[in-house]
């Protein structure tokens, strides 16, 4: 989880949403912030369908 949240808040993510997508910085936070949001919530949903899996990275 962890491994997978520092992709998206790494600064290439930040430079591609600004490059690529051409995206302000407000927009660029709120796409990270929602990305990041989503996998938290899969991941918890995950745990709790599967709780003999524990955490992984």
């Amino acid at each position: 989880m962890i491994s997978t949240l520092t992709i998206l808040v790494g600064w290439e993510a930040q430079i591609a949403l600004h490059d690529v997508r051409g995206l302000d910085p407000q927009a660029e936070q709120e796409a990270v912030t929602w990305a990041a949001r989503v996998l938290v919530e899969a991941a918890i949903k995950e745990n709790d369908a599967h709780p003999e899996r524990g955490s992984q990275d």
